[in-house]
């Protein structure tokens, strides 16, 4: 049964682990999950991912975006720095890393700074062109091995 956008964006946010445990199809090395509005597919691996250098998650970020990569560490609450800044939270997040660890590879944020931009990522989410932006920054993962 397809799934729709905020299905997807909700399970996406959850954990990317249950992606693998309630909706695989088993491609090879390829999860595909059909969008009900768009049809379009998104790529997760099933095995286990690599975790992209921080440079290279930030560049694929600012490329896919639309922000200059210097200006990445800019503290502001425009939408495009903010929703790139939340993607790199949650990609990290996918491999484990602590929310100590993530605010400090940000730059110094404090471990709730993280959580609240965890959290503000699902509402982001919810809007169709977040959700393919997050999608097309994680092809580009995936493309590029991680």
């Amino acid at each position: 049964m397809p799934l729709t956008a905020r299905q997807i964006a909700e399970t996406i946010y959850n954990s990317p682990r249950n992606i693998d445990k309630k909706y695989s199809i088993d491609l090879g090395e390829k999860l595909i999950l059909e969008l009900l509005d768009s049809k379009k597919e998104i790529k997760i691996p099933l095995s286990a991912r690599k975790d992209p250098p921080k440079d290279v998650l930030i560049s694929i970020i600012c490329e896919t975006v639309g922000i200059p990569f210097e200006n990445f560490y800019v503290k502001t609450r425009k939408k495009e720095y903010a929703f790139s800044r939340f993607v790199f939270m949650k990609m990290k997040y996918r491999f484990s890393y602590s929310l100590k660890q993530i605010g400090f590879l940000l730059g110094g944020y404090d471990h709730s700074t993280i959580v609240n931009g965890l959290k503000s990522l699902e509402s982001y989410l919810l809007d169709e062109k977040y959700l393919n932006l997050f999608s097309t920054i994680d092809e580009k993962l995936f493309e590029l091995g991680y």
